[in-house]
């Protein structure tokens, strides 16, 4: 548990206030970390005799002649979890240093305890990452490992959990990085103990929620970004399941969710997939439409021909707003009467009339195809 690195650290730290010089001795007498560089790797016998005797111990003029390798000062125990597991000395006069004895020797003893929680934060770390990767791919969820980890964790795998899928879009991938980092900083201090996070090598951020209902859920994603200390995030919620089984698929619908975000710039926060069924539907779909000529014949005029696009724009604002005039005229910023006209103008170019409900169905589903093959 003492390494040179840490003992080197010790000495650093104390040698910043003090004017003298420390060594750090490992469990087996030898200079692990020192001030002076020409103790290091050399045997310092009176460690030896703290380690045995598990107390200070401290070397006069006379102390000095009579201990191979050992100079005056004072040197004590360092202590961690009950067991003496090194030395730390201070060098020089008696009468000046033992008055620094004990500052150093907590010093020493509360570096070595954070050394040990930051290496045990990452392992859990780790443990979480691997666990959360398993589970949302699905793979080998009855198994001892999977178990085992569940148990390290003491995550529960009888709760209801829905999955959450952040991403930070539209920043460079040197910042993109950062900010991801922070997010998780941030997101740390938020998630419950029933709460695991990873992320994704392509950046995202995968948080299995604990959640008894969609609107539980949605609401924690709400909140959660409104606590976050940038700008920029979207969030994908897949449905909430009560069984193991069910956080992989509800990652794919989160995932899933995010992906028809990003191919049809919907605005928003948060999304849930039960929004963006037919468009996930149509999403695996589209490779294999290669002819969108011969499947929607009746939409290559109103896409190809110059000067329709506010055509198009006016259908799809009359899908947005489900069929309602006075809603979409002040979306479009434009009077009724200019809506019934290009809508009449819609159904002369393409045969099929929009107000008309199966119609409607037909353009929308033409409209979602080319978004989708356009990306």
């Amino acid at each position: 548990m003492l390494t040179a690195t840490i003992a080197q650290d010790i000495v650093e730290r104390t040698m910043r206030i003090l004017p003298y010089n420390i060594n750090v001795m490992d469990n087996r007498g030898e200079i692990i970390g020192s001030g002076n560089t020409e103790r290091l790797h050399t045997k310092h016998e009176v460690s030896l005799e703290v380690i045995e005797r598990k107390e200070t111990v401290e070397i006069g003029e006379e102390g000095e002649r009579s201990w191979r390798g050992v100079r005056q000062g004072i040197n004590l125990p360092i202590d961690f979890q009950g067991e003496v597991v090194g030395v730390v000395g201070i060098t020089g006069p008696l009468e000046e240093v033992c008055g620094y004895g004990q500052l150093v020797k907590m010093t020493a003893e509360m570096v070595l305890e954070q050394t040990f929680l930051q290496e045990q934060l990452q392992y859990d770390r780790r443990i979480q990452r691997e666990f959360v990767n398993q589970w949302i791919e699905g793979e080998e969820l009855r198994g001892r490992m999977f178990k085992e980890k569940a148990r390290l964790l003491d995550v529960s795998l009888v709760s209801s959990r829905g999955v959450m899928v952040l991403h930070l879009v539209g920043e460079c991938i040197t910042d993109k990085r950062r900010k991801i980092q922070d997010i998780e900083n941030a997101l740390a201090y938020l998630l419950s103990d029933q709460d695991v996070m990873t992320t994704t090598y392509d950046g995202y951020i995968v948080i299995v929620k604990e959640a008894d209902s969609m609107d539980q859920l949605v609401n924690v994603a709400k909140q959660w970004v409104n606590a976050l200390p940038m700008k920029g995030v979207i969030v994908g919620l897949g449905d909430v399941s009560a069984h193991v089984e069910g956080v992989s698929l509800s990652f794919q619908q989160a995932r899933a969710t995010l992906n028809m975000v990003t191919k049809l710039n919907k605005q928003g926060v948060v999304f849930r997939y039960d929004d963006f069924q037919l468009e996930s539907l149509l999403s695996d779909m589209w490779q294999h439409i290669d002819e969108r000529e011969r499947l929607f014949p009746f939409m290559n005029e109103l896409f190809r021909v110059n000067g329709q696009r506010d055509l198009l724009d006016t259908l799809e604002a009359y899908i947005a707003c489900d069929g309602r005039v006075q809603e979409t005229a002040e979306r479009l910023y434009i009077h009724r009467n200019t809506l019934h006209y290009r809508l009449e103008k819609i159904k002369e170019v393409t045969g099929k009339d929009p107000r008309q409900l199966t119609d409607l169905f037909a353009l929308y589903f033409a409209i979602l195809v080319e978004k989708l093959k356009e990306k």
